[in-house]
């Protein structure tokens, strides 16, 4: 008997004396133990990406707007956003205003009590609502003459603070010229008004 290990796929010659040449006859021999998994191979390429698939149908148009559709905006009451030891200057009135186009205008005049506010102080909160996704500069004036101007930072966190002030300042300012956007093109306004 003659073991043959591996295809079966040839043809083996033998010779045998009285009949010559000969053609062995092969059979697959018994099956032997599984070996163990090879390795994982590398990840394919990508394949071609398939067709897009079909628009969906339009949807029903709105209701026809205007101009005059957006509500007006009106000044609303903020003296309870500012933060101690800030404090409103007799006679004036802390206000916020929140346009349709969602931004923010402060107004009025606060006050530091006995001058010389130090840097990074907070003087009030933003209005609900108008808290900036991104911190803002901003820029106020010191109600004396010559007029100071001042940064505020608008921060994130809903803080609205002076930032490096003078030495020998009365910390006394106009809030009239801070303003912010909070609310940008991809986002969807709330109209806020009077």
């Amino acid at each position: 008997m003659v073991w043959l290990v591996g295809s079966t796929s040839y043809v083996v010659y033998f010779y045998d004396p009285a009949a010559g040449w000969m053609t062995l006859d092969i059979a697959a021999g018994p099956q032997g133990p599984t070996g163990p998994a090879g390795p994982t191979g590398t990840q394919g390429t990508q394949g071609a990406t398939g067709p897009q698939g079909a628009q969906g149908p339009v949807g029903p148009a709105g209701t026809p707007g205007g101009m005059g559709d957006l509500v007006a905006p009106a000044w609303q009451d903020a003296s309870g956003l500012v933060q101690s030891p800030w404090q409103i200057v007799p006679g004036s009135q802390v206000r916020s205003m929140i346009d349709p186009w969602g931004r923010c205008q402060l107004g009025g005049e606060i006050f530091y009590p006995g001058g010389n506010p130090p840097d990074n102080s907070p003087m009030m909160l933003c209005p609900l609502g108008t808290v900036p996704s991104q911190a803002m500069t901003l820029v106020t004036v010191e109600d004396v003459i010559p007029a100071r101007f001042y940064r505020v930072n608008v921060r994130t966190d809903g803080v609205i603070c002076l930032r490096y002030p003078n030495s020998q300042t009365t910390g006394q300012v106009f809030l009239d010229g801070l303003s912010w956007v909070f609310t940008y093109a991809s986002d969807q306004p709330t109209l806020i008004g009077g």
